[in-house]
């Protein structure tokens, strides 16, 4: 999906790219009362994107393991878990 596109009920659905995401879409669509059609598309909007995002993010990991370099990104996130934790346990 370009940036400069806006997301339509297709866009969406065709990002999805699951088929039993794509029908469970269409089917909130299809049930929702017209004047929250607007926010189920917002949240299906939000998963499309995230998983394009997953999606790229797995391309890059794949093509630097298959040319043997060191996958990029934070994997290791024990240290955030940890501090949330403690940020939690104060609260």
């Amino acid at each position: 999906m370009s940036a400069h596109e806006p997301w339509t009920v297709s866009s969406i659905s065709e990002a999805l790219g699951n088929a039993e995401l794509r029908r469970q879409f269409i089917a909130e669509i299809n049930s929702a009362p017209v004047h929250e059609l607007s926010h189920v598309a917002a949240r299906w909007q939000v998963r499309a994107e995230m998983l394009a995002a997953a999606a790229e993010r797995g391309g890059k990991i794949q093509a630097s393991e298959a040319q043997g370099r060191e996958v990029p990104g934070d994997r290791d996130v024990t240290d955030k878990i940890l501090a949330l934790a403690e940020q939690a346990r104060r609260s």
